[in-house]
């Protein structure tokens, strides 16, 4: 996905340049403004800032505020803001009103990234397992043992 930093708008992949003002794509924003004070937030996605932006972009097109903030638990010493390092830990959170729509399009992103994923497949059951055929994955599994679906830059 590529945006257009003057238009605000995203760039279509096929295009080399934006069709409404002729500049350059760039990779689209994440947002990096603090949350309002006093909003009731909830956690929709914690992972590496790569994996998050798909996340990001179809939460701004459905009109959805979001936040990303570093997660306290990564030592990683990267910019989050600065560099948006591949390896960073964050949390991706909503306003508790918009949790339900956010975990569609949570849901809705994850099938598009993993395609081979069950139709009938919980994204809410517990446990690390492979969310193509549900067997038990330990914590550093790059590919599931059983289905052979690969997580390489996705866990």
């Amino acid at each position: 996905m590529q945006w257009c930093a003057e238009c605000d708008v995203e760039v279509p992949a096929n295009q080399r340049y934006c069709g409404t003002c002729g500049s350059l794509p760039t990779d689209p924003p994440l947002p990096d403004d603090p949350p309002p004070t006093g909003l009731e937030l909830a956690l929709v996605r914690i992972g590496a800032v790569s994996d998050i932006r798909s996340l990001s972009i179809r939460l701004r097109a459905a009109g959805i505020q979001h936040w990303i903030m570093r997660d306290p638990s990564d030592d990683s010493i990267a910019n989050v803001k600065g560099d948006y390092g591949r390896g960073v830990v964050v949390n991706l959170v909503v306003g508790v009103r918009d949790l339900e729509r956010a975990v569609q399009i949570r849901e809705e992103d994850l099938r598009a990234t993993l395609p081979d994923i069950p139709a009938g497949f919980s994204f809410d059951a517990d446990g690390d397992g492979c969310p193509a055929c549900g067997a038990p994955l330990a914590a550093e599994a790059m590919e599931c043992r059983d289905c052979g679906i690969s997580f390489a830059g996705d866990r």
